[in-house]
């Protein structure tokens, strides 16, 4: 049988956690590479490249280095798509070209592992990184029906492919992140952008993300008692919304409150478990510290801790890549801070 002395075992655990945690990362810079070739392939434009926290932004024509995360996601690439031909344009290569990436790696992982038999150290990584790199493809490309993972590239072809609707606010949104990327504001885009679909339409989670822009326009606009009505029938609607859309709504819902009636009880409802862990997993986010800031102001009246959320926001507002972005965040609070004051 087999037997090894205790630091021998631990060495080789150690290395298999090592090699695995490698791989991870290896299959993360593969896959949102795979989006970037084939994006660029198909008439897509490079709008940003993202592994981890580190994202390379275009600005002014120049490559910049900017700190974002997103929960959930380990990488994102975001590009800028062809214009629309008689309502169509090409989707699949650009959304599955990670997963085939991934694939394409795995697969030549496992030839070469074929040439490393007489090495095990060699021999296990290049399998290690064939499986992770199986199990990334298989998560990302199949359209899973699993919670948290029903945003995955798999399910946006599946939904793309499902409605004309779909592929156009698919286009939308990376349309609305290129203006982003300008330096506009959602208020400074067309309105015709940001329209509610209609409620047989919004079981499929491409078409929801498009009422939850009608959202934010509403709120950008200063429109919050509208802004806070929509997002209250949207969350009671049936709909396919995927959860960090659902909870960012809730976020937005809790500031409506806040510079509106500011019903402690009401706002407690809202902060559910579910979504006080959304907030901590989105804490570097500034549209939560926004709102957390607020709601230790003026409806905890917590003011010390208050004013250590705003000396974080402060922070992450310096290397956040969209500049329009902490722009619209800082008019939000100043609003909020206004009204709190008449109020008192």
């Amino acid at each position: 049988g087999f037997s090894a002395e205790p630091g021998e075992v631990l060495f080789i655990l150690c290395f298999v956690m090592l090699i695995a945690y490698l791989s991870v990362f290896i299959h993360i810079v593969i896959h949102e590479s795979g989006h970037l070739i084939c994006g660029l392939i198909t008439g897509y434009r490079f709008s940003s490249f993202r592994i981890g926290s580190f994202m390379f932004v275009k600005e002014n024509g120049k490559l910049c280095l900017k700190k974002y995360s997103l929960a959930g996601t380990g990488g994102q690439c975001l590009m800028i798509p062809p214009e629309l031909k008689d309502e169509q344009m090409p989707y699949v290569l650009y959304n599955l070209g990670g997963v085939m990436a991934n694939i394409i790696l795995s697969v030549v992982c496992i030839i070469l592992s074929c040439f490393f038999r007489q090495n095990k150290y060699l021999f296990v990584s290049a399998i290690i990184c064939a499986l992770v790199g199986l199990v990334i493809a298989f998560l990302n490309g199949c359209p899973l029906p699993i919670k948290g993972l029903d945003s995955n590239d798999g399910n946006n072809v599946k939904n793309i492919h499902k409605s004309p609707k779909a592929l156009k606010s698919f286009w939308l949104q990376m349309k609305i992140v290129e203006e982003i990327s300008k330096g506009k504001l959602l208020k400074e885009m067309p309105m015709d952008w940001f329209e509610m679909p209609a409620d047989d339409e919004l079981e499929n989670s491409m078409v929801a993300t498009q009422a939850v822009l009608y959202c934010n326009r509403l709120l950008d606009d200063g429109k919050y008692a509208e802004a806070g009505k929509s997002m209250d029938e949207l969350l009671n609607r049936k709909t396919g919304m995927v959860d960090i859309h659902r909870n960012m709504l809730i976020n937005e819902m809790i500031y409506c409150e806040i510079v509106s009636e500011n019903r402690t009880e009401y706002i407690e409802e809202l902060m559910t478990p579910e979504h006080r862990r959304f907030r901590k997993s989105m804490k570097n986010s500034p549209t939560i510290l926004r709102t957390e800031y607020l709601y230790l102001l003026y409806v905890k009246e917590e003011v010390e801790k208050a004013e250590k959320v705003l000396h974080t926001f402060n922070k992450v507002a310096l290397k956040y890549p969209y500049a329009q972005d902490i722009k619209s965040e800082l008019e939000l609070i100043a609003y909020a801070k206004e009204i709190c004051t008449e109020r008192r």
